[in-house]
């Protein structure tokens, strides 16, 4: 075995096994002819990493477990180390049930709209989403806030799928708190906790995440 292998070796058997999270692959999405098969991958900024031998190539789509997106590869490079193929770095963009691409406008902000809390818009034709909580809480309030916040700052995937969440949360709080709505809110929690972890944003958004569950008398 060359160094190179041995390097390859390490990434595929220890680190994509201990950082990394499943995922399904798809081929033919959205098709007669769709196939799955399943496999590792490990997120890094905006891009993804995966073992040299997965069987990828541009159109494939993949979902992460526990995350709602599907992501249609759009690039897949290939990272060396001494000679020999260590990794695949893949590129992707977010697309819907359908197959279609999932985009924003060219300026791609979030819109703070003060002095209302939690005001988010992200620009984007037909995928707006839009945050405006008229709970009297100023705490839970702030926690919406801040977390739209948090998310403005990070790709444009996971502030979608963080403010998709947030949204979705925002509609329930305002409803009254029947065993129906309160189970829909932890399932939202839940995935609201998912797409940060995925995102790498536990330590800014924890604390704003406790504070909601606490506030809605959730786990």
């Amino acid at each position: 075995m060359t160094q190179g292998e041995a390097l390859r070796n390490i990434f595929e058997n220890h680190i994509l096994k201990i950082n990394g999270a499943d995922m399904t692959i798809y081929k033919n999405f959205a098709t007669d002819r769709m196939e799955s098969m399943s496999s590792r991958v490990i997120k890094e900024g905006s891009k993804f990493l995966m073992a040299a031998s997965t069987d990828i190539e541009s159109g494939d789509v993949f979902q992460i477990e526990g995350s709602k997106s599907l992501l249609r590869i759009v690039d897949i490079e290939e990272e060396m180390a001494m000679g020999t193929l260590h990794h695949l770095i893949v590129s992707a963009t977010k697309i819907d049930q359908l197959g279609n691409e999932i985009g924003f406008n060219n300026e791609g902000n979030a819109v703070f709209n003060a002095p209302v809390y939690g005001g988010v818009q992200v620009g984007g034709s037909g995928n707006a989403q839009n945050i405006n909580l008229s709970n009297s809480d100023p705490q839970l309030l702030n926690a919406f806030t801040e977390l739209a916040k948090i998310a403005a700052g990070t790709s444009e995937l996971d502030k979608e799928e963080i403010l998709t969440e947030l949204d979705y949360l925002k509609r329930l709080v305002e409803k009254e708190k029947t065993p129906d709505v309160l189970e829909k809110m932890q399932k939202r929690m839940n995935l609201l906790k998912t797409a940060v972890e995925t995102a790498g944003l536990v330590s800014a958004a924890g604390p704003h995440i406790e504070y909601i569950l606490r506030s809605l008398g959730l786990h």
